[in-house]
């Protein structure tokens, strides 16, 4: 193994994928393959370390691949996740998203949890900020509280699984019948609402279903920015004749 020198080869099969990297993102791998096939070169080489896990260049790596073409690459014992965040963060900024799959694929169980729970209830298309503050606590009026999810320190609240399923079930009914066309900031807002008057322990949700209408949640997003706010004016409909 050469340290720190300009390597090429064809042997794809030598390098590993670290756990704790992004998901390679076909769409990008395509991008690359694209550049090259109009004349354009991928001048920077592949980093790895020691163990041959990419460290930077997955994406190239498998353009190579699909292009049939050597890879080039350097060696870097030592380098190592600080690393792989430090030189994405410069390339890429890092989407929640991001962060979950990557701790979640290095093990952690409650990032694991979370992104299961994301893709059960119909992929990302849920607000990350949202979900995150049902699943650390779903019991808690505080909508104010979020744990850091791209510091690794996120927690479940794994004792009340059950009122979060709740919670994010009742929030996609809302948005099925009432706003459907709602954006990311807007369908958070409505689950921190809801989240919010379930804690109360006769609050009926089907029946403030049965009340609101598109025209009154519209009226209510609209009005208000804070979930506090907009909780209220959900009781007011749920409370009406």
């Amino acid at each position: 193994m050469k340290i720190n020198q300009l390597c090429k080869t064809f042997n794809y099969s030598q390098f590993k994928f670290a756990d704790y990297n992004r998901s390679v993102d076909p769409q990008h791998v395509q991008q690359l393959v694209n550049e090259v096939k109009a004349g354009h070169q991928l001048v920077s080489p592949i980093i790895v370390n020691e163990k041959m896990e990419i460290i930077d260049g997955q994406h190239r790596l498998e353009a190579f691949k699909q292009l049939k073409k050597p890879v080039e690459y350097i060696v870097r014992p030592g380098t190592a996740k600080p690393d792989v965040v430090s030189i994405n963060n410069s390339q890429r900024k890092w989407d929640k998203i991001t962060w979950i799959e990557s701790y979640a694929n290095a093990g952690n169980k409650d990032y694991r949890f979370f992104l299961n729970f994301l893709q059960n209830h119909k992929g990302y298309k849920w607000p990350v900020l949202g979900v995150e503050n049902i699943l650390h606590n779903p019991l808690s009026t505080d909508i104010n509280h979020h744990s850091h999810i791209d510091d690794g320190k996120f927690k479940v609240d794994y004792d009340h699984i059950d009122q979060a399923e709740r919670i994010i079930n009742d929030s996609a009914a809302l948005k099925e019948k009432c706003g459907k066309k709602s954006s990311q900031s807007v369908i958070r807002i409505s689950i921190e609402a809801l989240k919010i008057i379930e804690t109360h322990d006769n609050f009926n949700f089907p029946e403030l279903l049965s009340k609101m209408t598109p025209t009154k949640y519209e009226q209510i997003i609209s009005s208000s920015r804070k979930p506090s706010e907009v909780a209220l004016k959900f009781l007011d409909v749920y409370n009406s004749k």
